[in-house]
């Protein structure tokens, strides 16, 4: 929703420490902080004034102004991605509208996605492989399922056995995972055509193995 109405939008994964979010805030001057309460899980507002659920604060929001989306112009960044931190200071690295459009309209094209496809990814939203399969969504409206919290090799295999996804955007890692056990899940992967590896790497024999 921010990010539809021309809000700069800074993703960051789930997990980091406060100092990690308070050095984020500083050099951003941030207006406002969306995160999941660790002990109620739900999504609360942090502003420099006040904290507030998502909900109570969405009803103070005049909605006259969102009837139609921001008309971002080709250079702007539009989203921040952060590197690891594993200097202990994390890096923003900036993403036009442009750079954000193309890299999402390539990968439709190139891999076929089409509204008919089900796709579950396993990427986190706070990579590009991640964001970028949120943006598919707005390009043809394919169904996308997005994994919310980390999950173990079995749990993503139960949810791909519930949901009978056609694509899976994944990892090195779960392709490793799965060439060790591929004969076994085998009947649980019946309607997947496709297994989009991004964002490292791939070493050759998993691939073959599956």
């Amino acid at each position: 929703g921010a990010f539809y109405n021309g809000w700069r939008v800074s993703v960051v994964r789930s997990g980091v420490s406060k100092s990690y979010i308070q050095s984020i805030r500083a050099r951003l001057g941030s207006h406002l902080y969306i995160k999941r309460n660790e002990k109620s899980n739900k999504i609360e507002i942090l502003t420099k004034e006040h904290r507030e659920g998502l909900k109570q604060w969405l009803t103070n929001i005049s909605q006259k102004n969102i009837d139609k989306p921001y008309n971002w112009n080709e250079n702007e960044c539009a989203v921040i991605l952060f590197t690891s931190g594993s200097t202990g200071v994390p890096k923003g690295v900036c993403h036009s509208y442009g750079n954000i459009v193309r890299s999402s309209s390539l990968f439709v094209e190139h891999f076929d996605i089409s509204v008919k496809d089900k796709i579950l990814s396993l990427a986190p939203v706070h990579t590009m492989s991640g964001f970028r399969t949120l943006m598919i969504k707005t390009l043809n409206g394919v169904n996308i399922h997005v994994l919310e919290d980390e999950k173990s090799f079995l749990e993503i295999v139960n949810i791909i056995n519930k949901i009978n996804p056609s694509k899976i955007i994944c990892g090195p890692v779960f392709i490793k995972q799965l060439s060790f056990f591929c004969d076994r899940f085998k009947d649980y992967f019946t309607n997947v055509n496709t297994l989009l590896c991004t964002g490292a790497n791939l070493i050759e024999e998993y691939r073959l193995e599956i």
